[in-house]
């Protein structure tokens, strides 16, 4: 599997490791403005474009080194708000991660 932090984690460590940048609050995926022309539309602008972008790209390099599609899960709630976006065929699913920690319970492994 790929792990990619989530929207609300680029836009943390965006306003955090930086002494200017500002964190926005109302975080959007929409497809916008290309360029922006301001700071906050720049943010958008690399939210919108480099975040959904790097997820096709890797989900490319996937495809190539498996010679095929691969079933594509996405998980966690920041990435309802990318999926409408991937050119790569996925499902998503927010609660992956507590039905498996359930079935491992279950087996008695928890």
């Amino acid at each position: 599997g790929i792990i990619i932090p989530g929207v609300n984690m680029w836009v943390r460590s965006l306003a955090e490791g930086t002494a200017l940048l500002p964190e926005l609050k109302k975080i959007q995926i929409k497809h916008g403005r290309l360029l922006g022309k301001n700071t906050r539309q720049c943010i958008q602008a690399g939210l919108d474009y480099g975040l959904v972008d790097m997820i096709d790209g890797v989900l490319d390099r996937v495809e190539k080194s498996l010679g095929k599609r691969p079933h594509i899960i996405l998980t966690g709630g920041d990435y309802q708000k990318i999926s409408p976006y991937l050119r790569h065929q996925h499902t998503v699913d927010d609660l992956l991660i507590l039905r498996g920690l359930r079935e491992i319970y279950a087996r008695g492994g928890g």
